[in-house]
């Protein structure tokens, strides 16, 4: 009898019985032998209206399939998982060969970042006055001794 049903509706059955008055602890050990130690204690907590529910979503949402669906689908997540790999060697293809040029542009670049010149004076001048650093002034001070220079020597 149990044979002929899905799944979803042989459990449902076998919980129904199960809710039969009789006793908790029977019914436990109803529930353990049917299903297994650990499976018994989970079917006891589940509800049959749940189980319908869920059943229904399953074939609502297409994710009860056929058996050579099922044997499609798996075919496709094999492909899928082939493809993920060939894109990965690709990428550490690419990454290798790229790795020099990637270390020279790194190189060139901090090495231009330890000497900022003009642009990097400003940026950290904006920065102290803006932490409250008052590190802006000695930009200021350098150019107005310029112009105290240029005013001594004769210019305006």
């Amino acid at each position: 009898m149990l044979e002929a049903l899905t799944l979803g509706e042989r459990i449902v059955t076998i919980q129904q019985a199960i809710d039969r008055p009789i006793p908790e602890a029977e019914r436990a050990g109803v529930a353990s032998r049917v299903f297994g130690d650990r499976a018994g204690v989970i079917i006891r907590r589940l509800d049959s209206d749940v189980i319908r529910q869920a059943a229904q979503d399953v074939a609502d949402f297409g994710v009860a399939v056929s058996g050579v669906d099922a044997d499609r689908i798996e075919v496709a997540n094999d492909a899928l998982s082939r493809l993920g790999l060939v894109w990965t060697g690709l990428g550490n293809r690419l990454a290798a060969a790229a790795a020099p040029a990637l270390q020279a542009v790194a190189d060139a670049r901090a090495e231009a970042a330890k000497r900022t010149g003009p642009l990097g004076e400003a940026i950290d001048r904006r920065r102290d006055a803006a932490l409250g650093r008052g590190g802006g002034g000695r930009g200021r001070r350098r150019r107005r001794g310029r112009a105290a220079d240029h005013r001594r020597a004769g210019g305006r």
